[in-house]
C-alpha cells in the first residue's frame, strides 16, 4: 500500500515545505525549510521570502506562487507563513498556521510581536519542531504544543516546567543555557 503512494507521487501524510516568521519590513526572524528539492529550484530562499512578503500585501490569507501554496498570518509587526506543494490541502495547512500560531502567542504571553519572537526563539523553534518533523505535520493542536513546549504536567505525569528553573541544584539546565548565549549574542 506504502509502495503505491509512493511510486504516484501521493503521500497519506500532509507535508510542509517550510515555515517562516518575517517582520512587517520582510526580514526573516525564524525559519525552517523541509523540502531540499523545492529549496534548490527556488534558489536564492531570501529572494523567495521578500517575493512572498511583496504579495502578502495584495492578497487574503492564502496564496499561490509558481508551485507553492502560502498561507499566512499577520499579528502586529509580523507574519508567520506556512508554505507547502499544491497538491497539499490548504485547510490542513491553515489549521497547522492557526495551532502553531496560538501555541506561540500562549508561551510569549500573548505578545506576539518582533522583539518577543527574538527574546523568545527557543520556544518559537520548539513549537515549530514539535507541530512539523522533517516536513511532516505531526501535531497542530493548540494545548498540545503547549504542553510538549513547556513540559507541563501532562495526563498525570510529572515533568519539569522550564520557568521554574528545575534540573539538579548546582548543574545548569537548557533555559540557563539558552540566557546565558542570548546575553552573549545581544552584547
Amino acid at each position: 500500500c506504502f509502495f503505491v503512494w509512493k511510486m504516484s507521487g501521493l503521500s497519506p501524510l500532509y507535508s510542509v515545505r517550510g515555515i517562516v516568521i518575517l517582520d512587517n519590513l520582510g526580514k526573516r526572524l525564524c525559519s525552517r525549510f523541509y523540502d531540499k528539492e523545492w529549496q534548490t529550484r527556488i534558489g536564492d530562499v531570501s529572494a523567495f521570502e521578500k517575493t512572498v512578503y511583496l504579495k502578502t500585501q495584495a492578497y487574503g490569507n492564502v496564496m499561490s506562487l509558481d508551485d507553492t501554496i502560502v498561507v499566512y498570518k499577520t499579528s502586529l509587526d509580523t507574519i508567520f507563513y506556512v508554505m507547502c506543494g499544491q497538491d497539499e490541502n490548504e485547510l490542513m495547512m491553515s489549521g497547522l498556521l492557526n495551532g502553531l500560531f496560538d501555541a506561540i502567542s500562549i508561551l510569549l504571553r500573548h505578545q506576539v510581536d518582533r522583539q518577543s519572537i527574538l527574546e523568545n526563539l527557543d520556544y518559537v523553534f520548539l513549537a515549530i519542531d514539535e507541530a512539523v518533523d522533517e516536513g511532516i505535520i505531526m501535531e497542530s493542536e493548540t494545548e498540545t504544543l503547549v504542553d510538549r513546549v513547556s513540559m507541563r504536567k501532562v495526563e498525570g505525569v510529572a515533568t519539569e516546567d522550564p520557568s521554574s528553573g528545575g534540573g539538579l541544584p548546582n548543574e545548569p539546565n537548557v533555559m540557563d543555557v539558552l540566557n546565558r548565549a542570548r546575553e552573549i549574542f545581544l552584547g
